[in-house]
């Protein structure tokens, strides 16, 4: 895992043409603000789109369909899976989310770079279809806090927010899978790393260079 501002092997190269979009992917636990710092930097940063997601749980006070996700019904959810629309899918909390293909592969096509705020199990699997994709994992600074966070955010208490932090504990063991990890104490902090990131893997791209992993 490489921590923010260093960079990948000496010797490790990137598949993806050099004409093509990047794809970055952002993973945190539920609460983490992988959503906030994501938009951030897309109004921060040109030829940056999201991607936006399609679920099929209702939207929570002030989300916009099409704007914070697509929102669809079951029915509708499982038809995408059955004619292969969708790259990934995953059920989490009972309900089903999943990022299309055809905005992903056109972004790339014409040269835009796409940014995923998904799940670790989405995460995966867009690795396995985009192996050149760069993976950030953004880290709360400790489940207490997380705690909170998801109590001021989401109003959760009891068995639902236990259940909640017990994911976020098997997900903090999945960090290594992640090739940046970003400590998500300050909001505005993280927010320029992240740029950080994507400002320096496309520099790094267009200049054809693989220089020396940092130390963790």
């Amino acid at each position: 895992m490489k921590p923010v501002g260093s960079l990948r092997p000496k010797g490790e190269t990137m598949s993806v043409n050099r004409r093509e979009g990047l794809v970055f992917v952002v993973s945190a636990p539920s609460g983490g603000g992988k959503t906030s710092l994501v938009e951030r930097a897309v109004r921060a940063l040109p030829d940056l789109k999201r991607s936006i997601s399609c679920t099929t749980r209702p939207p929570r006070p002030g989300e916009q369909d099409g704007v914070d996700y697509e929102f669809i019904g079951r029915e509708t959810f499982q038809g995408r899976i059955a004619s292969g629309e969708l790259i990934e899918w995953a059920e989490v909390y009972d309900h089903l989310y999943g990022t299309p293909r055809s905005p992903l592969e056109s972004n790339r096509k014409t040269g835009i770079d796409t940014i995923l705020a998904i799940e670790i199990q989405g995460a995966r699997r867009v690795r396995e279809l985009f192996p050149e994709a760069i993976t950030i994992f953004l880290k709360p600074p400790s489940l207490e806090v997380l705690r909170a966070r998801l109590r001021e955010r989401r109003g959760e208490e009891g068995a639902a927010l236990e259940k909640r932090l017990q994911l976020a504990r098997e997900e903090m063991g999945w960090i290594s899978e992640y090739e940046y990890t970003i400590l998500n104490k300050d909001l505005e902090e993280a927010a320029g790393q992240l740029q950080a990131v994507i400002v320096g893997e496309r520099r790094r791209v267009r200049a054809g260079s693989s220089p020396q992993k940092g130390s963790s």
